[in-house]
């Protein structure tokens, strides 16, 4: 076996140690002083020394003092130490100044000075001499001080510690990561993720302090009286850890901080956090520690997190994503998102992170055994394959997006055929997830995916005719069973969903391989396959322009499915999958949904939100988030690619297909609600797991929340691309389990950074108006709608094992006639629907003994109904339809 390296940090080194000095004072901010003479009697002043503190957080450990010049003496205290200064607040002393007796003058003999003052030995001289050295004064007679920073950088001792640190890891033998707080930056992903942990230091060292000086000059008997005031400011942190009050001084109050109504931790800023300057990656880790105790970090409890990306606006603000992990995985949905302007200043911040989750680790034994564990299955892998085993010179291992983060060896495999196989496996299973072709292997192992064997293709241009008539140019390739869609610009290739992936009842769909559509004649294609390659071509291009390349912004390689297999028949839909094994997949099944242009992008916008930014969960608030965000990017790029042929009035979605689906201009029309208690909302499952009973929370019901309020935003005068930008834009930062008070912060502070001011008194109006920030799980306390008729299912003897939902049908219409009300604690499920002449109320159970549909009303609904239901009744009844 080749020797095996573990990296602390597998980017283009194999570990960085970061030897971490603190900067002095934060820039802007300082610790002032001023000199006053408030009365002046012949050869005697009164004197007022005042210091302020400047900075927007407490500072200890103040020290001043005052002196005067040879001619003059002090009569009272002349100095402080250890002075604290809240933000904003000043400390002062007062004392007498007094003119020294000179040799042969009328004047009186002053007493003896308290201070050790010495006496001037040039009485003669026009111009008294300082009593501090002349190398420690500025030459300044200004009666504020700027205090100018006095930064200290990484110095060459700390350089040199990194050099042989980097010698130290690279000739070690295979090692389990250490987490060293915020020093040392660990295990990194594909190539750029960096393993950091919070909290992070915030208390500086003590070092050279910070020495200012005011100077005042006064006019005793005559002659010109010196007096300095001397100022000693202990160093700073450069990042330090605020309060909330702290935030709201450094942003004179008009920071908006939001937190989880459960937890209490703060889920977004819109504001400046810290007044640290963040630049790059690491300086983006190290401003979280402005933050560490808000966000749930502390000595007790180390949060570790690693760097995923950072992505740069049209404006030129920067946003830096990070993930939370325990060892061998990610934590599902934890992220922290900062954001910056372009000159590095912090201008909000968004979390999900988890702050009772510590990090877990493997011991150094468990880690060795992980390491001959997944050798062993590469082995059997490469021996059943009659492959040779590759073992990479510093192999160490990586995350890898497959469905989710997860923690690998990367092992490779060369086939007779002289192609390769890149295996992960799992570093606590020891199973291989995926087994992916690759073109060669990588020189060191750095976590990337190598696709380009499957694009490394001669393509011709083919002309065929898609769904609408039209006449569509299309790029092919061929293999050994015919023609197929390939276009090696975009890198997508066109796959048979029903040979590529594997639908298990228990683990969902995976991609077992990419095995191409293929055709031997262009008439056999379907056209809608015609349609749903073009369009994803269009959709691409779109927001490439827009500044997101592929799905993840850098160029993902693109499955796309066709066909659509679900227990073995054809589904009748279309669906982003996930990104695996280093594709971005999808799948389109032969319907009129796979048509229309905004179907396809909100599929496309989904990918971009899994894979480029992060997704949210997919049941209740956060579901109906993602599912209305999706919608209202897909309508509005469907918008501006294609007008001629959509509906840019009303603002149907799916219209291309035949099937209005969705109404964001009129949700009561395709009855969703205009606001959170509206008639057709759905309050939030008591489920906590993934179950359509109740349209997982009313996931698909109440996405138009967000879309009524991007349809106003247009149709009071935000332009269509306006609209779009700020939606876009809100990608970059929004985390998941956000709630909508928070997104509707995010919509004031896009609107804010995209120079559309002008709309912000309006935006409050549709906000207001869309009652974002109510309960979301409870009816108590909220108003019944105008015209609305209320309906109650009661269901008792429901079993433990059992999910269920009251339903109402309330038009013969397609599916989205269907309303789902969730069942609360108390076995009641709850809503409003406006009146109609066609009803049909029933329960849709899943239980253990399988799925049950009872019917309990049928015919006209005109005014408040309850049912008052027991389940062993309903299943013995046999009423199922």
């Amino acid at each position: 076996m080749k020797k095996a390296k573990f990296a602390a940090a597998i980017t283009t080194a194999s570990a960085m140690l970061f030897v971490c000095a603190f900067s002095a004072s934060a820039e802007g901010y300082a610790v002032t002083g001023s000199l006053g003479a408030d009365s002046e009697d012949g050869t005697s002043a009164t004197v007022t020394a005042t210091v302020t503190n400047d900075y927007y957080y407490d500072v200890d450990g103040i020290g001043y003092s005052v002196s005067v010049s040879d001619n003059a003496v002090i009569k009272g205290e002349s100095s402080k130490t250890d002075v604290s200064l809240a933000a904003g607040d000043s400390d002062s002393l007062t004392f007498e100044v007094e003119l020294l007796q000179q040799e042969g003058s009328s004047q009186p003999e002053s007493s003896e000075p308290e201070s050790s003052q010495p006496e001037s030995s040039e009485p003669e001289s026009s111009q008294p001499e300082s009593s501090e050295p002349e190398s420690s004064q500025p030459e300044s007679s200004e009666s504020e001080n700027d205090n100018p920073n006095t930064g200290v950088g990484v110095s060459g001792a700390a350089i040199a510690v990194s050099v042989l640190a980097l010698a130290a890891v690279g000739f070690a033998a295979i090692r389990k990561k250490k987490q060293l707080l915020s020093l040392i930056l660990c295990v990194a992903v594909a190539g750029t993720a960096v393993v950091t942990s919070l909290p992070l230091t915030a208390d500086a060292e003590e070092a050279e302090s910070d020495l200012s000086t005011q100077v005042l000059e006064i006019e005793l008997g005559g002659e010109t009286v010196t007096v300095t005031l001397n100022i000693d400011v202990p160093e700073q942190p450069k990042v330090h850890d605020n309060s909330e009050e702290d935030i709201q001084r450094l942003n004179d109050g008009k920071a908006v901080i939001l937190r989880n109504d459960e937890t209490g931790k703060v889920t977004f800023i819109n504001g400046r956090f810290t007044d640290y300057k963040v630049t790059d990656m690491m300086t983006a880790y190290e401003a979280l520690g402005a933050v560490s105790s808000l966000l749930g970090g502390g000595k007790e409890n180390t949060l570790l997190i690693y760097f995923l990306r950072s992505d740069t606006a049209d404006n030129g603000d920067v946003y830096y994503t990070f993930y939370q992990f325990s060892y061998d995985e990610e934590l599902q949905n934890c992220y922290i998102k900062i954001g910056t302007d372009k000159d590095g200043n912090t201008i909000c911040l968004s979390s999900s992170l988890d702050d009772t989750v510590n990090s877990e680790d493997l011991d150094d034994e468990e880690f060795q055994n992980s390491f001959y564990k997944a050798k062993k299955s590469a082995e059997e892998y490469a021996e059943a394959t009659g492959g040779e085993l590759i073992i990479t010179e510093d192999i160490a291992t990586e995350f890898i997006y497959n469905q989710g983060l997860l923690n690998c060896w990367p092992f490779y495999v060369k086939l007779s055929d002289d192609t390769f196989r890149k295996l992960c496996v799992d570093v606590e299973s020891g199973e291989i997830l995926c087994a992916l072709p690759i073109s060669a292997v990588p020189d060191g192992s750095n976590g990337a995916y190598v696709n380009d064997v499957y694009f490394d293709e001669t393509t011709e241009e083919m002309t065929f005719t898609d769904v609408f008539g039209n006449e569509v140019t299309l790029p092919v390739a061929e293999n050994d069973e015919g023609h197929y869609f390939l276009d090696t610009e975009r890198r997508m290739i066109c796959i048979d969903s029903w040979r590529s992936y594997l639908d298990d009842p228990e683990m969902g769909y995976s991609l077992n391989d990419i095995i191409p559509y293929t055709f031997s004649d262009k008439e056999d294609v379907d056209p809608i396959f015609v349609t749903v390659f073009e369009n994803m071509r269009t959709i691409y291009d779109f927001y490439a322009d827009e500044g997101i390349t592929s799905i993840d912004g850098r160029g993902l390689p693109l499955a796309i499915g066709f066909g659509w297999p679900k227990d073995g028949k054809e589904n009748e839909n279309a669906c982003f999958m996930d990104s695996i094994d280093g594709f971005g997949c999808f799948m389109f099944g032969r319907s009129a949904l796979s048509q229309a242009l905004d179907i396809t992008a909100h599929e496309f916008t989904h990918g971009i939100r899994v894979t480029h930014f992060c997704t949210g969960e997919v049941t209740n608030n956060a579901g109906a988030i993602e599912e209305g965000y999706c919608d209202i990017l897909g309508n509005i790029l469907e918008m501006l690619a294609d007008p001629e042929n959509c509906d840019t009035e009303s603002w149907i979605f799916g219209e291309q297909s035949g099937f209005d689906l969705r109404c964001m201009s009129d949700p009561h029309s395709k009855y969703q609600p205009e606001y959170i208690g509206d008639v057709y909302y759905i309050m939030n499952s008591i489920y906590t797991d993934a179950s359509a009973v109740d349209d997982r929370g009313g996931v698909h019901r109440n996405n138009s929340l967000l879309a009524y309020i991007a349809w106003k935003m247009s149709d009071r005068g935000i332009s269509l691309q306006d609209n779009f930008d700020i939606w876009k834009n809100m990608a970059y930062i929004y985390s998941p389990k956000c709630s909508f008070k928070d997104i509707a912060e995010m919509i004031r502070f896009f609107a804010g950074r995209l120079g559309l001011e002008e709309y912000l008194d309006e935006l409050d109006v549709i906000i207001d108006e869309a009652n974002l920030e109510s309960s979301t799980t409870s009816w108590e306390g909220y108003e019944r709608p105008e015209g609305a008729i209320k309906v109650t299912f009661n269901l008792k003897n429901v079993p433990a094992d059992a999910q269920w939902s009251g339903v109402v049908q309330v038009s013969d219409e397609f599916s989205s006639a269907q309303v789902n009300f969730t069942c609360d604690e108390n076995g009641t499920a709850t809503g409003y629907i406006l009146p109609t002449d066609f009803g049909a109320c029933f329960l849709w159970i899943i239980s253990s003994d399988g799925q049950k549909t009872p019917v309990v009303y049928y015919g006209e609904m005109t005014e408040d109904m309850e049912f008052n239901l027991d389940y062993n009744e309903l299943r013995h009844a046999g009423i199922e339809p």
